[in-house]
C-alpha cells in the first residue's frame, strides 16, 4: 500500500498522465490530489475528466482544493486573470460563454480544504502557524506562501503542500513542497509516502516526469 501525492496539474493532462501511468498504480493504493488541477495549460478539461473518472471508480481517494479552482467558483475575473481563459478554451467555449457544465462544478464544489492523518496533513498551500487552531484559517490553506514555509509550525505530523513553486522538491523542517512547477518547468512531481507510525521525511520517495 502506497499514499501517492499529486499536486499543481494545472491543465498539463499528457505531463501528469505519464507520471500516473509510471507509478503502476493499483486500487491499493491511496491518491491525494492537493488542487489546481485547472488553469495556464490547455487540458484542463482533460484533467478534470481524469479527475471525475478516479473519484467514480476508486474509494477512498482524496481530492483538495486549490486557489484556482476557488477561484472559479468565487472570483471571475480573477480567475481569468490567473490563466482561467487556457481553462474555458479547454472546453471549447469563450469570453461570451463561460458556462462550465454542471458535473465539472459538482466536483469542484465537492473538493476538500485539507486532509489529516495519523502522519500527515495535506493542504494545497500551508496553514497558519501562529495563533489559534489552523483549520478554522482557509484563506492560508489556499494562498499561503512564505509566511508559512519560512515559520516553524509546531506539529509532529508532515504537511504535503503544493502551490509555491520551487526547481525542486522544497523541505524546511516538517514541511514538504512538491509543486516543481508541471507548467511552468514542465516538471512535475509526486510524493510516494511510506504506511507506519514515526514517520521520517528521509523516507518518503519523490517521482518526476519532466516534458517539452
Amino acid at each position: 500500500m502506497r499514499q501517492i501525492v499529486f499536486t499543481d496539474i494545472h491543465g498539463m493532462f499528457n505531463l501528469f498522465k505519464n507520471l500516473y501511468d509510471s507509478l503502476d498504480i493499483t486500487n491499493k493504493d491511496q491518491l491525494i490530489f492537493l488542487g489546481d488541477y485547472i488553469d495556464r495549460g490547455k487540458q484542463s478539461k482533460e484533467v478534470l475528466d481524469f479527475m471525475i473518472g478516479l473519484k467514480e471508480k476508486r474509494v477512498g481517494d482524496i481530492f483538495l482544493l486549490g486557489n484556482h479552482e476557488d477561484m472559479l467558483l468565487n472570483n471571475k475575473e480573477l480567475w481569468l486573470y490567473n490563466g482561467g481563459l487556457a481553462t474555458i478554451k479547454s472546453f471549447g467555449l469563450d469570453l461570451n460563454n463561460i458556462q462550465i457544465e454542471e458535473r465539472y462544478l459538482n466536483f469542484i464544489n465537492s473538493l476538500e480544504y485539507y486532509q489529516e492523518t495519523e502522519n500527515y496533513i495535506f493542504v494545497h498551500a500551508g496553514i497558519q502557524p501562529y495563533y489559534g487552531d489552523w483549520r478554522k484559517e482557509k484563506q492560508w490553506m489556499l494562498w499561503a506562501r512564505e509566511e508559512f514555509y519560512n515559520s516553524k509550525v509546531e506539529t509532529k505530523k508532515i504537511i504535503i503542500y503544493g502551490h509555491t513553486i520551487s526547481k525542486e522538491v522544497r523541505i524546511d523542517d516538517n514541511k514538504i513542497g512538491i509543486d516543481t512547477g508541471g507548467f511552468y518547468y514542465k516538471n512535475l512531481t509526486c510524493a510516494i509516502l511510506p504506511y507506519g507510525d514515526n514517520t521520517k521525511i528521509n523516507e518518503i520517495e519523490f517521482k518526476n516526469m519532466k516534458g517539452e
